[in-house]
């Protein structure tokens, strides 16, 4: 929610995103008990925390604002998560998610480079919709996803 709300303001400087965020970001990571990475949290909630997309898209700056995985990477754009239903299901673990600042005198400030690895199984699947739906249907089409 901080997120979405954050990204609805006017701002100046999209570089400005995670330090803008920072002083938040260590409190609540002292109160969480978690570790904050380019803008979110690695812990059990990760892959909740990836599910996020640009309201209205725009080119990739040409100026990395941040691992492309994570939502302070766009520039100008409202942020907005997916909210799933308690029955869903995420098919994918985090193996290891890490980020290395600009300045190490300000380890939750802007990112100079980030890795994210996942494990997941792959699967074949159409989405039915078009690109301005915003709850999209997506189907699994192999035979060994059959009841997913």
């Amino acid at each position: 929610r901080v997120v979405e709300d954050y990204s609805r303001r006017k701002l100046s400087y999209p570089s400005d995103r995670l330090v803008a965020c920072a002083g938040l970001a260590e409190m609540f990571a002292f109160a969480l008990g978690s570790e904050y990475v380019a803008g979110l949290w690695n812990d059990d909630f990760l892959l909740f925390d990836l599910l996020w997309s640009a309201v209205s898209p725009r080119p990739r700056p040409t100026v990395s604002l941040g691992p492309s995985w994570s939502w302070a990477s766009i520039d100008h754009s409202e942020i907005e998560y997916l909210h799933l239903s308690p029955e869903s299901r995420l098919v994918a673990a985090v193996v290891s998610c890490k980020a290395t600042p600009q300045y190490t005198t300000f380890p939750l400030g802007p990112v100079a480079s980030g890795e994210l690895v996942l494990q997941a199984h792959l699967f074949r699947c159409e989405v039915k919709g078009n690109k301005e739906d915003r709850d999209p249907e997506v189907i699994l089409v192999t035979e060994s996803a059959r009841g997913m």
